[in-house]
C-alpha cells in the first residue's frame, strides 16, 4: 500500500546532465546558509567537520616529533577516522591543544580518548 508515502514526479524542463557537470555554469557558486540535523546525536558539530587541508596541514608541521596525540573528553567523540576534525586545528591556534581540563566524581572512571 502507498498510505503515508509521498512520491514525487521528475522534475519538468530540468537541466540537463551536461549543466550540471560544466565547470563554467553558475550552479556551481554556492554559499552555505547553515547545517541542521534531525537530532542532536546527528549534528555535525566541530569534531565531525573535516578541517582544510591548509588547516591540516598547518597543525601537522607544528608537530617537532612527527607523532600528533590528542587527547579528546569523551563529550566529543572522535568519528572521524582518515580526516582532522577542525576542533582540533581551532585549539591548536589557541595553544589547548595538550591541555585537557575535566571534572569527574571521587571514585568515578573518567574515560577520555585519544586520537593519534
Amino acid at each position: 500500500t502507498t498510505e503515508g508515502m509521498v512520491q514525487y514526479t521528475a522534475f519538468a524542463n530540468s537541466c540537463s546532465d551536461e549543466q550540471w557537470w560544466d565547470m563554467d555554469s553558475d550552479l556551481l557558486e554556492v554559499t552555505p546558509g547553515e547545517q541542521q540535523a534531525r537530532t542532536v546525536f546527528d549534528a555535525f558539530g566541530p569534531m565531525e567537520q573535516a578541517a582544510t587541508a591548509v588547516e591540516a596541514a598547518s597543525l601537522l608541521a607544528s608537530v617537532e616529533d612527527g607523532l600528533l596525540i590528542i587527547a579528546e573528553e569523551r563529550s566529543s567523540p572522535i568519528r572521524m577516522q582518515h580526516r582532522i576534525p577542525v576542533a582540533w586545528t581551532q585549539r591548536a591556534a589557541r595553544a589547548r591543544i595538550a591541555a585537557i581540563n575535566v571534572t569527574a566524581q571521587p571514585g568515578e572512571a573518567y574515560t577520555l580518548q585519544l586520537g593519534v
